[in-house]
C-alpha cells in the first residue's frame, strides 16, 4: 500500500476528520505557525542523537560531547526561537495590515507566505546559523572538560 493511500484513508476516517478539523481551526493557526518549526527541530535533534549514537565512525570518547552539543543546540534554539517567532508573527501582521491583498494577483498567497514564512525563517536562522556558530566555543570547552575528567580518572 502506498504511503499517500494510508494518509488519504486516515484523513477520511472519523478520527482523521476530527484531528484535521481541530488542527485547522483558525484559533490554532498562529500557534502552529510559531511552534511547528520548534517541533521539527525536536524531531531532527532526536534523529541527530540517534544517528550519533549508532554511527560507528565516531569514536566513543567523542559521542558524549556531540550529544551534549545536540541537546544544547536544541534547547538554546527553542528557547530563543519561541519568543522571537512571536515577535516575527507580530511583525508579519503589521506588514499584512499595510498590504492590500485584494489589489494583488494571488494576494492571499502573499499573506499566507508572510504568516507562515516569518516564524519559519526566524527559527531557521536561529537554529541553523546563530546557535550553530555560537555554540562552537562552548562545545570546545565541553570537550576540554570531558578530556580533563578522563585524565583525572586515569592519571
Amino acid at each position: 500500500m502506498k504511503i499517500d493511500n494510508i494518509f488519504t484513508k486516515f484523513a477520511k476516517s472519523n478520527l482523521g476528520k476530527k484531528i484535521y478539523k481541530n488542527i485547522l481551526h483558525p484559533n490554532r493557526e498562529q500557534f502552529l505557525n510559531n511552534h511547528l518549526p520548534i517541533i521539527e527541530g525536536a524531531v531532527v535533534t532526536g534523529f541527530y542523537m540517534f544517528s550519533t549514537q549508532v554511527q560507528k565512525d565516531i569514536p566513543k570518547e567523542n559521542k558524549k560531547s556531540i550529544q551534549i552539543q545536540n541537546v544544547l543546540s536544541f534547547l538554546v534554539s527553542a528557547g530563543t526561537a519561541i519568543p522571537l517567532n512571536k515577535q516575527a508573527t507580530k511583525l508579519g501582521k503589521n506588514i499584512i495590515k499595510h498590504l492590500k491583498p485584494d489589489l494583488m494577483k494571488d494576494g492571499h498567497k502573499v499573506v499566507e507566505a508572510i504568516e507562515i514564512g516569518m516564524p519559519m525563517l526566524t527559527t531557521l536562522l536561529i537554529s541553523r546559523f546563530l546557535v550553530a556558530v555560537g555554540l562552537v566555543p562552548l562545545s570546545t570547552k565541553i570537550r576540554e572538560v570531558i578530556n580533563n575528567k578522563k585524565l583525572d580518572i586515569n592519571g
